[in-house]
């Protein structure tokens, strides 16, 4: 999916091949359940390149990180208004932004022992792709053409399938 999108026809081929194996393996067996689960949806999405957009870049400390779909920003100190200013404009029809603290108070990544570079892991701020299929793309970043970590059903939302004979 990521080298070809989630919709594009060698994708469903492969899709097909695999439930056709599963489903002659089902048939094989007796007395048992089986569950295919998946750990995230994708989404066929399209790149917004963050070079195209020096304003933004020139107010971080360090390029991004996480996910394309859920980029966190480190910014430098005294350009934390005028970042939000500029990517809410640029980026809100795209993306939601949140704060740190508005992160660490969600749980958004869990409830658990946070790793000892969590906090700087996520920087000043964490934008997550709610409301399109877009994706930032920092330097040095790979092409994919369908991507997760966004807030899209298609993303959060994974299909179970059980078979019991």
């Amino acid at each position: 999916m990521h080298l070809y999108g989630s919709d594009h026809l060698e994708v469903r081929t492969l899709i097909e091949k695999r439930s056709k194996k599963l489903e002659e393996l089902c048939s094989r067996l007796k007395n048992t359940i089986i569950f295919v689960v998946a750990d995230h949806g994708h989404i066929t999405a399209e790149p917004i390149y963050l070079k195209d957009y020096p304003d933004i870049l020139d107010m971080l400390e360090r390029t991004t990180s996480i996910e394309p779909r859920a980029v966190s920003f480190k910014v430098k100190e005294g350009k934390q208004k005028q970042f939000v200013d500029i990517f809410q404009k640029t980026f809100g029809n795209y993306f939601s932004l949140y704060t740190k603290k508005e992160v660490m108070d969600s749980k958004l990544f869990g409830d658990g022992k946070e790793c000892e570079w969590f906090e700087e892991a996520i920087g000043d701020y964490l934008a997550i792709a709610e409301h399109s299929n877009k994706y930032l793309v920092d330097e040095g970043d790979h092409i994919l053409y369908s991507q997760h970590a966004g807030y899209t059903d298609d993303e959060i939302y994974v299909p179970l399938i059980m078979w019991h004979s």
